[in-house]
């Protein structure tokens, strides 16, 4: 696995770090995986190798603007590169994340072509796995 860190300054970005953003690559299996999606992390990962076209997972911690902003301009931008062909991108979050993310889309009659599928994380999970992959 590779971390690159997309942004890690908090609040608002300053001249030298983006919001919120990491991405985490598994090389061995073509994967890529974002924790927090703050604005602009799309044109972080253009100055990356990166390609959107990997993405499977987005895991969002909380809606705060600067975790979850750039999401459904990354999400777009994807649909943009790759159209129906992408295969489906699993969004992970907090309640209210799905009605974020579907109010947004729909105001801005923003087309996705391919599937979104928004897994809400209940606010009163206790330590532990909540999801795992093989």
């Amino acid at each position: 696995m590779k971390i690159i860190f997309l942004g890690t300054s908090s609040g608002m970005p300053t001249l030298k770090r983006n919001v919120s953003s990491i991405a985490l690559v598994f090389i061995n299996k073509n994967k890529l995986w974002l924790w927090d999606c703050g604005e602009g992390t799309q044109q972080q990962i253009q100055k990356t190798s990166l390609k959107l076209s990997k993405l499977e997972k987005i895991f969002i911690s909380h809606l705060h603007g600067d975790h979850v902003f750039g999401l459904p301009g990354l999400l777009a931008s994807r649909g943009l590169r790759g159209g129906k062909n992408q295969q489906k991108v699993q969004v992970f979050g907090p309640e209210g994340l799905d009605k974020y993310l579907k109010e947004t889309l729909n105001i801005t009659k923003t087309y996705i072509p391919y599937e979104i599928e928004i897994k809400i994380i209940p606010p009163n999970v206790s330590a532990g796995t909540i999801w795992e992959d093989e």
